[in-house]
């Protein structure tokens, strides 16, 4: 059983999620719109008018990111043909580089610090997961950088365009 006290309450979480600087959309080179949400999710207006509900995670990544995720995308897609498992963690890192744990939602985001990376793993499902790709992800926003999202349970995920205009609030 986890301790109590290293579980964040609800008024914790509410600030953490304004760690993307009052932002309130962005929007895409292909023009979908992303509506941050008052639980910190965003929802994706896609540019042909179509809503997709919100996902756990929207993370960001530089195009060295995006190439590892075309070629996760790849595996994903071969993976029924190929009879292998694709499935995805995001690990905290501290200041030294090194794992500090799994997140397994965006509650446990408290520290907001940009070191974060997408794991990606390959299983045939008898031997244990090797990982294949290491990504650097920031849970903010930045123009020329590509979004991902990803569902709580990793099983479903967008791999969307690049980040074109940021929009903010007024503090």
């Amino acid at each position: 059983m986890e301790n109590s006290e290293s579980i964040p309450n609800l008024e914790q979480y509410r600030e953490a999620i304004d760690f993307c600087p009052a932002v309130k959309s962005f929007q895409t080179d292909y023009g979908s719109v992303y509506e941050k949400m008052s639980d910190g999710t965003f929802r994706r207006h896609k540019y042909d008018g179509t809503e997709y509900g919100s996902m756990e995670w929207t993370m960001f990544t530089d195009k060295e990111g995006d190439k590892d995720l075309q070629m996760a995308k790849v595996k994903l897609s071969m993976s029924e043909m190929t009879k292998r498992q694709i499935f995805f963690m995001i690990m905290e890192f501290d200041e030294d580089g090194n794992g500090k744990k799994m997140l397994s939602s965006r509650d446990e985001i408290l520290d907001v610090n940009d070191d974060f990376d997408l794991l990606t793993f390959e299983t045939d499902g008898e031997n244990d997961p090797q990982m294949i790709l290491q990504t650097p992800i920031t849970f903010t926003p930045r123009i020329g950088y590509s979004v991902f999202e990803l569902s709580r349970n990793g099983a479903e995920y967008h791999h969307g365009d690049l980040v074109s205009n940021i929009e903010t609030e007024e503090k």
